[in-house]
């Protein structure tokens, strides 16, 4: 449904006309809603004939303050940050109509997460590195202001624009060079509605608990444990959770980029990894207080838990933003090594052994910043530093049997809890699965084999092929308990052997690096 909005804009105290495109139903929360909109030829201070992204807030305790700290924020970055460094969502204009607020920004082409799985197994290494530079570049500037608190794939979108590039081409009198139109892509960050400016030269910031935008796949345990003792005031926050949250994005990365997982299951995996890093040397973060204020604050309808602003704007699936967004997940933790833990876990370990196999420069960082300790982790500008092999960290493991691969597990470690109760008690349980499948089989074809016997024809109508289909399906999914078990015996007859190997390689390279990455 198009429809004419008329604002008066307050950057510039005049009215304004936008023609106003409802893009999707669903709601970002309570009194905040999305539009794409047009700005036509007819007003003198905004860009012609563009698309644009037009976000509404209402005029009420929850959403006034929402809007306020995004205009805020998004000023202060075009006085602070070098303009040359477009690395955040462009405010075009704000205002007021019908008693309601709005800003105007920028329309990207798509969100980072979608640009991973366009682009998914043509990474190479060096590709991915590069990649991870650019996704991280955001944060660095924004860490010169503030802390974003939501810093995830779906908040970073991806712009394009056709720049000039110098050429070389060689020639029969010697290399030539030439100017030719090339597509340029941005990274930029969105969403800055929760986000915090600095309060002190520390680098450290205060925000009032029930208007803070975070994702709780993404958060970092010490904000979790913040929150669960809060109903009301304010929580203290520092740059060192955005940090946490990108090594869970560089995770994301991994995972779409190294795996065959469909989308839903990758998020699934995610918060897997999350899970698995958070309940590191069982620091838990008091999830049953978590859990409680969870409820509080949900009971508040004014949850500002991450559905991305430009994820539902550019074509993100509703349905996926709303089951990360709003739902609560469980971080309840299980204790490492037991069966219920191997059960819960152990085919994103299989993950997370096979990456690092494969890029293991890129899994050491993401390891180093989802140290449960904030003060271990590198900063956004060491994560970039140490990408570009400028840096390594101040303190690592040196012996890569005892390096630590996800949480506090290391090589070592994984070894002897595969020699536990637990571990061989899930053994039982798969090898009782693939048992009780064979006997379902074994029952399937003695009905067949009766059925031909009693001169049973299939109905003419049937058609052949899709009976075949069928049966093949029937099959793959029949063979799915003997597919996991031989996966499971992979990490312990092969994988960990490989990555041992693959950590030594590494560590070999990591020591010739001088300087140490900032922490």
């Amino acid at each position: 449904m198009e429809k004419t909005l008329k604002y008066t804009s307050e950057k510039l105290g005049q009215q304004n006309e936008l023609m106003k495109i409802k893009y999707s139903a669903s709601k970002l929360q309570k009194g905040k809603e999305i539009y794409i909109g047009f700005t036509g030829d007819k007003n003198a201070n905004l860009p012609e004939n563009k698309c644009v992204i037009i976000k509404i807030y209402s005029n009420d305790d929850k959403n006034k303050p929402l809007y306020e700290n995004s205009v805020k924020i998004l000023n202060k970055l075009k006085e602070f940050v070098d303009p040359k460094n477009e690395n955040f969502i462009d405010l075009i204009d704000y205002g007021n109509f019908d008693e309601k607020y709005l800003t105007i920004l920028e329309l990207g082409e798509r969100n980072l997460e979608e640009e991973i799985i366009n682009v998914r197994r043509k990474l190479s290494p060096e590709d991915l590195k590069a990649m991870l530079k650019d996704t991280m570049k955001p944060l660095v500037e924004f860490h010169k202001v503030g802390i974003h608190l939501d810093f995830k794939p779906s908040n970073l979108i991806v712009v394009e624009k056709m720049v000039e590039s110098k050429q070389k081409k060689m020639t029969l009198y010697g290399t030539k060079e030439y100017l030719e139109k090339v597509k340029d892509k941005t990274f930029k960050l969105i969403d800055f509605d929760g986000s915090v400016l600095y309060s002190d030269k520390e680098k450290k910031g205060k925000i009032r608990w029930d208007l803070m935008g975070y994702t709780e796949a993404f958060s970092a345990p010490e904000l979790l444990q913040n929150l669960s003792s809060f109903t009301e005031g304010d929580v203290e926050v520092n740059p060192k959770m955005d940090v946490w949250s990108a090594g869970i994005t560089i995770f994301q990365f991994l995972i779409i980029s190294k795996t065959k997982w469909p989308p839903l299951e990758t998020h699934e995996k995610v918060i897997m990894v999350g899970q698995l890093f958070r309940c590191a040397k069982n620091s838990a973060t008091a999830s049953a207080k978590h859990g409680k204020a969870m409820d509080k604050q949900n009971a508040n309808a004014n949850q500002q838990s991450s559905i991305s602003e430009q994820e539902n704007e550019v074509g993100g699936p509703a349905e996926l933003v709303l089951w990360l967004g709003l739902m609560k997940l469980p971080i309840e933790c299980v204790h490492p090594g037991e069966k219920d833990w191997w059960k819960k876990y152990w085919e994103v370990i299989a993950d997370i052994l096979s990456i690092w196999t494969e890029v293991p420069e890129i899994v050491f960082l993401s390891v180093n910043m989802l140290s449960i300790e904030p003060e271990k982790r590198m900063t956004a500008k060491g994560a970039v530093d140490y990408l570009e092999g400028k840096c390594k960290p101040k303190e690592y493991e040196k012996n890569a049997e005892k390096m630590a691969l996800f949480g506090d597990v290391s090589e070592e470690k994984l070894r002897k809890m595969m020699e536990t109760k637990g571990f061989k008690s899930f053994l039982g349980i798969m090898k009782n699965e693939i048992t009780e499948e064979r006997k379902v089989r074994e029952s399937e074809k003695k009905k067949k084999g009766e059925k031909k016997e009693n001169g049973e024809k299939k109905k003419k109508g049937e058609k052949k092929e899709n009976g075949e289909k069928r049966e093949k399906g029937e099959k793959k999914e029949k063979m799915k308990s003997e597919k996991d078990f031989e996966k499971l015996e992979n990490i312990k007859k092969r994988l960990v052997k490989e990555v041992e190997k693959s950590l030594q390689l590494f560590l070999k390279e990591l020591d010739k690096r001088k300087e140490f990455c900032d922490q």
